[in-house]
């Protein structure tokens, strides 16, 4: 079970922070082609769908924040962090990948490498 605290002024400005200079990075048309691609997408909230989120420890701040927003908005859903690793982390961590996988499809339970997020 993840216990989600509630974040304090100066680590959500700190994420804030973050966020911006991470959009700052992005090129104009990526951004969007991101947001409209987005504003699509249709969560299946009305059920729970066994759903399993990954996303990299050296990913954007907004990339992060969107996995976890997702797991809360999914029901049976979850997530975790692979530590060390961005967003090719199927490439980076090849052996942990496979793992994470093979555990997730034989219902097992997930290496102990990765966080819950």
């Amino acid at each position: 079970m993840v216990v989600v605290k509630p974040m304090g002024k100066s680590k959500k400005r700190k994420r804030r922070k973050q966020f911006h200079a991470d959009l700052r990075k992005a090129e104009p048309e990526a951004l969007r082609h991101v947001s409209q691609a987005l504003t699509k997408v249709k969560l299946p909230t009305e059920r729970q769908v066994p759903t399993l989120i990954v996303v990299g420890q050296e990913e954007p701040f907004v990339t992060k924040h969107s996995a976890y927003e997702m797991s809360r908005a999914l029901p049976g859903a979850t997530c975790v962090l692979v530590p060390g690793v961005g967003h090719l982390w199927n490439l980076e961590a090849l052996d942990l990948f496979t793992q994470t996988v093979r555990a997730w499809m034989q219902d097992e339970p997930l290496p102990l490498k990765l966080v819950p997020f």
